[in-house]
């Protein structure tokens, strides 16, 4: 989908055509995939791991695994270790000082700095994120515009790609993407439901109801914006002319730019990066392994009760609170009663999943440190939690800075058009929105905190001891590397107190053992006078 000229989405064959595109089989199945890991991002990683288990095993098998399928969710854990740009909030200085106060304010409203932070495991998840200045009206509160910023995974939103630049955007389309795919892997609802595979709420049913609705069901239709146009249409690319309010809609872009902004890894000649499939696939097979070696210790792990010789009962059950009798007679063979259990090989099962883990994580620029799948109470983290929080990236993180610094700024921009058009509307601008008004241009500066390496608190501590002892840092630096919001003079006086309450300390236990020292002495020297009188 690439065009020259925004004025063709004006024709209605064309946006028709379009609207075929993003229902064709190529388009669904680039939403798949990103469904598909917005899902396991989710944790809804089960039905992935049965549908894994339905092509090796029989039903009877799969239903009877169902209770001890292992969810551990090493795609989120890799994309919370990966995403690192905003761990700590940036620091914004304006380079026009009479700015600082609005974009404080937009900041603020906006709750930026959380929504960057989605950004950034987004991006590492799907590869392609995308930031929606979303105007609105505070229908629960005063009724007027309001804005907010949504994040959209590639699955949310199609683009038109621009003819000269396949990398860049020229129109945007929203609509609903409703995954159908694990439909069409199993014959009936029934079967669905009994595999574990379909769920009301999370699926949907079809039906538009007013209660509890799954975001699944919902209208089809297709929001486009390009930087001249602004419009909704049917399946059939009619326009919808009415809004909620019953208000006309009108085809004008009032900011007259793209309220998106698109965060990216890798675009090789398009607009949609590909790859990352690896730590879908492998999170899916780890759970798949450790399922597979939950279900051999349930199986191998239980001895079976054998019972050999004449009359004896073709079944019997047995437990603690039953006891065994049988009729032996004479020239019978003795009755062999016990339990017969195999010895599987957990331990190598377990070492396998460990050594997949490792490679996963190390061919994914995660630096494994140490290996260890066992439980241990002397560690906070353990098994493979302890594995992915002890990895480190391995990458340069200025790189993915000098994106987010650039990008950023455009999301307040486009921001502040919108505080500037609705500003001057009929409704006019919430309260908070109202107060901060707009400027003529947003500029300003991003300064990021490098990322810390995991450590525990044994390992800070003696690490920021060693800096201070070698003189790479002082104890101010100390106090304020503890205490972040307190300036230097802060930490300074706050050192200052403790080291005078320390004085104070040493002067009052030196004073108690002179004391103590004194009147051990007169007392001796008074046992001493007794004596001798």
């Amino acid at each position: 989908m690439r065009i020259y000229d925004e004025d063709k989405l004006l024709d209605q064959d064309f946006r028709r055509s379009l609207i075929e595109e993003i229902e064709g089989e190529e388009n669904l199945g680039r939403k798949q995939e990103s469904y598909k890991r917005y899902e396991i991002y989710r944790d809804r990683i089960k039905k992935y791991i049965l549908k894994n288990l339905t092509l090796e095993l029989d039903e009877d098998t799969v239903n009877e695994m169902q209770s001890r399928i292992a969810t551990v969710n090493m795609f989120k854990k890799m994309v919370q270790k990966k995403a690192r740009v905003y761990k700590n909030a940036p620091v914004r200085t304006p380079l026009i000082e009479s700015d600082a106060d609005f974009i404080s304010s937009m900041v603020d409203l906006l709750n930026l700095n959380s929504i960057m932070k989605k950004v950034d495991r987004y991006k590492e998840a799907f590869r392609n994120a995308a930031v929606y200045n979303k105007p609105y009206k505070n229908h629960s509160g005063d009724g007027k515009w309001s804005q907010m910023l949504e994040v959209l995974a590639p699955h949310q939103l199609d683009v038109v790609e621009d003819e000269d630049n396949t990398q860049m955007p020229r129109a945007v389309i929203l609509s609903h993407y409703t995954n159908t795919s694990f439909n069409e892997d199993y014959s009936s609802p029934q079967n669905r439901n009994k595999s574990g595979l379909k769920n009301n709420f999370r699926d949907g049913d079809g039906k538009k109801q007013a209660i509890a609705d799954s975001p699944s069901d919902q209208d089809k239709e297709y929001v486009f914006w390009s930087k001249k146009y602004h419009f909704t249409c049917d399946s059939e690319g009619n326009y919808i002319n009415k809004s909620s309010e019953g208000e006309d809609m009108t085809v004008d872009n009032p900011i007259g730019d793209l309220p998106f902004t698109f965060f990216s890894k890798d675009q090789d000649g398009s607009f949609w990066s590909v790859g990352g499939e690896d730590i879908v696939d492998g999170s899916i097979l780890i759970n798949t392994l450790l399922t597979d070696l939950y279900f051999i210790a349930k199986i191998q792990g239980m001895g079976l009760f054998y019972m050999f010789g004449s009359n004896v009962p073709k079944t019997f059950k047995v437990g603690p609170n039953k006891a065994i009798t049988m009729k032996v007679e004479d020239g019978d063979a003795t009755p062999q009663i016990g339990f017969a259990s195999s010895n599987p090989p957990i331990g190598d099962h377990m070492s396998m999943i460990e050594q997949y883990v490792a490679f996963l994580l190390s061919t994914n620029d995660l630096g494994v440190n140490s290996i260890q799948g066992k439980l241990d109470g002397g560690s906070a983290a353990s098994g493979i939690q302890e594995i992915i929080q002890n990895a480190e990236p391995m990458t340069a993180i200025e790189d993915e800075q000098e994106q987010y610094m650039d990008k950023e700024i455009n999301i307040v921009r486009v921001a502040n058009k919108w505080q500037q058009v609705l500003g001057e509307s009929q409704t006019g601008l919430s309260i908070g929105f109202s107060d901060i008004g707009s400027v003529n241009d947003v500029l300003y500066m991003l300064e990021f905190e490098k990322p810390q390496h995991f450590s525990n608190e044994n390992e800070r501590l003696n690490a920021m001891k060693s800096r201070i002892e070698i003189g790479i840092i002082n104890k101010v630096d100390a106090m304020i590397e503890e205490n972040p919001k307190l300036t230097r003079k802060e930490a300074l006086d706050g050192l200052l107190a403790k080291h005078e309450e320390n004085m104070k300390l040493s002067i009052t236990k030196a004073s108690s053992f002179i004391d103590e020292s004194i009147n051990g002495d007169e007392s001796e020297d008074g046992n001493t006078n007794n004596e001798e009188n």
